[in-house]
């Protein structure tokens, strides 16, 4: 288990009983998300960090892990992916969740700040491509290197494949909820 404040937990499924891992992600201000990579010994964290000005971005890191003996150990820091600075950010509304194929993390951002009338912003960030936020983000783990997947999200909550396909869940726009296929260059 991760808390929201970035503190490790195992849970022991017999005792019924969470231990700390003495593990704390102090840089960000919560998580949103983590992605655990076994072929790779990898974890990935989707996190908000709050910066000193107040502002706030979104970030992906992984890190390589091991476990044994009831006891979790996180190392090799590799910062994947930071969003742009918001300063009016909410994190309620960061959507914010990873899913990974192939060396490739896809990470859901929404609009990282408080909506009015329904999900409408004057920024309008989902539309604008020199924007993270209301997207989904390619990242090439590899190389770092990121790029736009998709556009037109508000706040989307789910992201994960089935049978080779990425589906993800967005808030819709007057109170009903989206299960999208979602698609390269696609806007929703």
């Amino acid at each position: 288990y991760l808390s929201v404040e970035g503190n490790f937990y195992l849970f022991n499924l017999k005792a019924k009983i969470f231990t700390d891992q003495n593990i704390t992600l102090e840089h960000f201000h919560n998580v949103r998300d983590i992605k655990l990579v076994k072929s790779k010994d990898l974890i990935a964290i989707l996190g908000v960090k709050k910066n000193s000005n107040g502002c706030g971005t979104l970030k992906l890191e992984s890190y390589k892990y091991k476990f044994s003996k009831n006891k979790l150990k996180i190392f090799d820091r590799n910062e994947l992916w930071e969003s742009e600075q918001n300063c009016k950010f909410n994190s309620k509304t960061s959507g914010a969740r990873v899913e990974y194929s192939n060396n490739i993390f896809y990470v859901s951002t929404g609009i990282f700040q408080s909506p009015v009338n329904s999900g409408i912003i004057k920024e309008n960030w989902s539309q604008k491509n020199n924007s993270s936020f209301g997207k989904i983000i390619k990242i090439n783990s590899l190389t770092n290197k990121s790029e736009i997947f998709a556009k037109g999200f508000r706040n989307p909550q789910g992201l994960f494949f089935y049978k080779e396909k990425l589906l993800g869940t967005d808030h819709g726009p007057k109170g009903g909820d989206e299960i999208n296929i979602i698609k390269y260059n696609s806007n929703y």
